[in-house]
């Protein structure tokens, strides 16, 4: 999208790095702001937030690979260590 359009802020906001305004954010059913009955804003605990984040990839505008890895190994190292994926499993998804 055009130049501010709001693609940094939503990105932001689903980090957590920033409140959105008004209403909630769900990712997947999972949410990371909710309004409460009292109508006040409530953001997921760190723990709940890490999970809803294994579901969320960025790829950052000015990003580094490994040069001493393979693109595939590149891709796969993340949902194998962090997501503790088989092998196999990530390279298959890869």
């Amino acid at each position: 999208g055009p130049s501010g359009s709001g693609k940094t802020t939503i990105l932001r906001v689903l980090m957590t790095l920033e409140r959105p305004d008004a209403g909630g954010v769900w990712v997947d059913g999972d949410y990371l702001f909710r309004v409460e009955k009292r109508g006040r804003l409530q953001r997921a605990s760190e723990r709940h937030v890490a999970r809803v984040r294994t579901k969320i990839g960025m790829v950052f505008q000015h990003f580094n690979l490994f040069p001493h890895m393979t693109a595939l190994r590149n891709v796969t190292e993340a949902p194998i260590h962090v997501l503790k994926m088989p092998k196999g499993d990530a390279e298959q998804r890869a």
